[in-house]
């Protein structure tokens, strides 16, 4: 039996692959720019239209819709531990540490790199590209988690006894 949530929940991956690549196109202006008034302003009308036959082609594959909606919860709980990182960050630091991108940059970076792999290998499974490796690393059980516990415990230990570089020439 078929739910008002349920009908609205199988409307979501339009929605979602219209918005996302509307907003692509909208700020990359790949199909040009039109005047209106004193501005140059995207064509939004062909961003729109491209939008709207694209997100049709997604939801028309059953494999893509079912890997949304596989992948979707798993990174919004990424979302969420990224948010309640830096919610606890700001509650803990001072205004001044609050700036983290600027004085800690390589942490930063590879921070972001971790994110973005994270999510590529959340869709990546959700279309069973990673299968037996992800089962593998994930389902081993403590011996994974071990090394895995092991190697964060040994990147914060390193981010915390290293020693700034000495600039050279200044």
């Amino acid at each position: 039996m078929a739910t008002t949530l349920g009908n609205a929940l199988e409307f979501f991956p339009f929605l979602l692959v219209f918005t996302l690549i509307f907003g692509v196109l909208e700020k990359t202006r790949i199909f040009g720019t039109e005047k209106v008034g004193s501005e140059q302003l995207p064509r939004r009308n062909v961003n729109a239209l491209v939008s709207f036959a694209v997100a049709l082609m997604a939801v028309a594959a059953a494999n893509v819709v079912a890997a949304i909606q596989q992948a979707l919860p798993q990174v919004v709980l990424v979302l969420i531990i990224l948010i309640s990182f830096l919610l606890l960050f700001g509650i803990l630091g001072k205004q001044e540490d609050l700036d983290v991108w600027s004085k800690f940059p390589t942490a930063g970076k590879i921070f972001m790199v971790a994110i973005f792999l994270a999510i590529i290998m959340i869709f990546l499974n959700a279309f069973g590209f990673l299968g037996a490796t992800f089962d593998l690393v994930v389902g081993s059980g403590p011996m994974a988690n071990g090394i895995i516990f092991l190697l964060i415990l040994a990147a914060v230990i390193y981010f915390i006894v290293r020693r700034p570089e000495e600039k050279k020439g200044g």
